[in-house]
C-alpha cells in the first residue's frame, strides 16, 4: 500500500479521538467548547486533561488527574471568587512555581499530597512531577495576568496565540512549564487549533509544532518508514501530510488513537483479518 494511502487512512481514525474529545467536554458539563473560554477554570481542566499523559498507562493517567482534580477543588473551592481569590493569595505568599512547592507550610503542597477517592479506592495526586507540574502551571497563569484580575485562560491564551502567527512562541512558552515537553505542547496546540477551527491561521511549517510523538506514534511511525528522533519524527510527518494532502492534524490524532488502541481495534475485528499464508 502506498504512504499516501496510509496517511489517509490513518487519518480516518481522527473520528475516534474526537469521540474521546467529547467525552472530555461532557465531564465539564458544558455543550460547547466555546464555553471554555469564557472560564479560566474550565481552561485549566482542558490543560490537565492532556498534561497528565506522561508516558505511563492512560488508566494511571487519569486516576492521577481525577485526585489532582478533586484537590483543587478541595483547596479553591467551588465559586468563581473563591478560586480567584486563593489563587492571588498563593501566588502573593511565593507558595507558586515548582521552586516553591516545597517550601514551609505550603497549603497547596499539603493538598496535593493527600489521596482522594477515585473508582472508589484513594489514589494519589501524582508523583512528585505531577505535582510540581500543578504548582508550575498555576505560576504561569498568574505570572502572564495583571494582579486581582480574572486569571489567564489557557485555553483562550493559546487560541489567540495561533490566531496571531505565534504558535512557535506558544510551544516555547509552554515548553518552560515544568514537565509540560514537546509531546504535550503539541497535543494541547493541535486540539486547539482543531476545536476552535484555527488551521487557516498556520503556516505549512507550522505543522511541526502539532505533530505529538509518543511512544506509541513512534511506533507506528517505524512501521510507516519514518526513522529519527521524536522531534525529528514530528517534522518529517508534517513534511509527508503536506506533500500527500493529507490533513496533519487529523492524521496526527489518528494515529495516536490507532496505535494506542490497536489491540482493542484487531480483536473488534479479528472476524475481517485472514491468516497469512
Amino acid at each position: 500500500m502506498r504512504i499516501k494511502k496510509k496517511l489517509s487512512l490513518i487519518a480516518i481514525f481522527a473520528k475516534s479521538y474526537h469521540e474521546i474529545c467529547d467525552k472530555q467536554k461532557a465531564a465539564m458539563g458544558i455543550s460547547n467548547w466555546n464555553e471554555i473560554l469564557d472560564n479560566w477554570w474550565l481552561g485549566l481542566g482542558f490543560f490537565f486533561d492532556r498534561a497528565f499523559y506522561q508516558g505511563r498507562r492512560d488508566e494511571v493517567s487519569l486516576q492521577f488527574e481525577q485526585a489532582t482534580q478533586q484537590a483543587l477543588h478541595q483547596f479553591f473551592g467551588m465559586t468563581a471568587n473563591s478560586r480567584r481569590k486563593r489563587l492571588w493569595q498563593l501566588y502573593r505568599s511565593n507558595f507558586l512555581g515548582k521552586d516553591n512547592f516545597g517550601r514551609r507550610l505550603n497549603p497547596l503542597a499539603a493538598t496535593l499530597k493527600n489521596k482522594y477517592e477515585v473508582d472508589g479506592k484513594k489514589r494519589r495526586t501524582g508523583k512528585k512531577g505531577d505535582n510540581l507540574m500543578v504548582a508550575d502551571v498555576l505560576h504561569f497563569i498568574c505570572e502572564r495576568t495583571h494582579l486581582r484580575s480574572e486569571p489567564l485562560n489557557l485555553v483562550t491564551y493559546m487560541k489567540e496565540g495561533i490566531r496571531n502567527g505565534q504558535i512557535a512562541e506558544l510551544a516555547d512558552e509552554l515548553d518552560s512549564i515544568y514537565q509540560v515537553g514537546e509531546k504535550i505542547y503539541s497535543m494541547l496546540l493541535r486540539d486547539v487549533i482543531d476545536l476552535f477551527k484555527l488551521s487557516k491561521h498556520l503556516s505549512p511549517d507550522d505543522y511541526k509544532y502539532v505533530q505529538a510523538v509518543d511512544t506509541w506514534v513512534e511506533q507506528l511511525a517505524n512501521k510507516l518508514g519514518f526513522d529519527g528522533s521524536k522531534k525529528q519524527l514530528a517534522v518529517r510527518f508534517a513534511e509527508a501530510c503536506r506533500e500527500h494532502n493529507v490533513d496533519p492534524i487529523a492524521f496526527n490524532q489518528g494515529a495516536w488513537y490507532l496505535a494506542a488502541h490497536s489491540f482493542d481495534i484487531l480483536t473488534d475485528n479479528i472476524g475481517r483479518i485472514k491468516p497469512l499464508k
